[in-house]
């Protein structure tokens, strides 16, 4: 979408209707409607004033590659619930 103010509705069973859990406002013949903002996207480029050491880590970044402690990793799986274990999966 553009920039911009837009209202809209659903169709729903051949009728027009708005959705109670989203933003509703009323057009100029009074009709409920859901409405949605669109801002214009500012790159973090387009900032002068934002720091590097600021913004998110990439995926590849926030990786430490550190072994897990082996407590976290070598206890036991837990034990399948009763009508599980009378099945073929026990």
């Amino acid at each position: 979408l553009q920039v911009g103010h837009f209202q809209y509705k659903f169709i729903v069973d051949g009728e027009w209707r708005h959705c109670g859990s989203q933003a509703t406002e009323r057009d100029e013949d009074g009709n409920i409607n859901n409405v949605v903002v669109v801002k214009p996207r500012i790159s973090e480029f387009d900032l002068p004033e934002a720091n590097p050491d600021d913004r998110p880590l990439s995926p590849s970044e926030s990786y430490n590659f550190s072994m897990p402690n082996p407590e976290e990793y070598a206890i036991e799986p837990p034990q399948l619930p009763p009508h599980y274990q009378a099945s073929d999966f026990g």
